[in-house]
């Protein structure tokens, strides 16, 4: 624990651990946005353009051990691809910037940080309260990146259940055993289905993985099944990721699975009302259509 009375080297190496390892004030720090992103996610630029996290990351890193440099003697003027290194191992580029983070934080514990900066009209006690603002805000445009990654996945799984919803709603328990003929699935089976996709979804955001098969129950049984798993995925407080292979995954094939049960019910004899879904409201706290009685 730092406190006022240990010398000002000691508060910026603490300030400096936070906004890279964490227990900061501000949120979560470089690691721990960074934790859990995988190589194909690292990649991504969000709509095709600025920055990918994992050129974030090596930015971070460049600077830091830019600091270093400078507090070394070394002007460490970075331009081009010295400032904005170009990305190719995820797992490198990690490693990269935790080995700059403790080399400054070996050099800060001994810096005069009233010494100039070489070619600088300020001194290292600027330069390295700079360099952690530095960490933040790039930490900042991580953790935005990911979580748009992840807001749209969470909004396509609330349009997911918007749509059951659409598609279960008022269907009598006869319908969970229609048969439409030539190997097609039951509505019970696929909402079945429905909720195996979505208990997997849960397993892979967790790390785990693990597909379990499931036997249908009844229509209302599995139909309050597919709720539960759905709720429980929805309610899962954890990082939902990989986004993007979680959407065209499991997510993506509930879609196609719940536009099944919505052609069935007019095979069946029990046809939806219409809707515009780009006008609907949805969002993961509305569910008022979810529900597997008669309406």
């Amino acid at each position: 624990m730092v406190t006022r009375l240990m010398r000002e080297n000691y508060r910026i190496m603490d300030q400096l651990r936070r906004a890279v390892y964490g227990d900061a004030w501000h949120g979560d720090a470089l690691f721990e946005v960074v934790q859990g992103v995988s190589a194909a996610e690292a990649k991504v630029k969000v709509g095709g353009v600025g920055h990918s996290i994992e050129e974030l990351t090596l930015h971070v890193a460049a600077w830091l051990e830019a600091a270093e440099r400078r507090i070394g003697g070394d002007p460490a003027i970075l331009l081009g691809e010295a400032d904005w290194p170009v990305g190719g191992d995820w797992v490198v580029a990690q490693e990269r910037v935790r080995v700059a983070a403790e080399r400054l934080l070996d050099v800060v514990e001994k810096v005069d940080l009233d010494a100039a900066v070489p070619g600088k009209a300020y001194d290292n006690y600027h330069l390295l309260h700079g360099v952690i603002q530095h960490t933040l805000y790039h930490s900042g445009q991580i953790a935005v990146q990911k979580r748009s990654a992840e807001g749209m996945l969470r909004h396509a799984i609330a349009a997911v259940g918007y749509r059951a919803g659409k598609a279960l709603a008022g269907a009598p328990p006869e319908f969970g055993t229609f048969a439409a003929g030539g190997g097609v699935k039951t509505p019970g089976e696929l909402v079945t289905h429905l909720a195996e996709l979505f208990a997997w979804v849960l397993e892979l955001a967790k790390g785990t993985g693990r597909w379990k098969r499931l036997e249908t129950l009844g229509w209302e049984a599995d139909v309050a099944r597919f709720w539960a798993a759905l709720a429980a995925v929805e309610a899962y407080e954890g990082r939902l990721g990989p986004a993007e292979r979680l959407l065209q995954g499991p997510v993506a094939d509930a879609l196609t699975h719940v536009g099944q049960l919505a052609l069935l019910r007019r095979l069946a004899g029990y046809p939806m009302s219409s809707e515009n879904y780009f006008a609907a409201t949805i969002s993961a706290a509305k569910k008022e259509l979810r529900t597997s009685g008669l309406n």
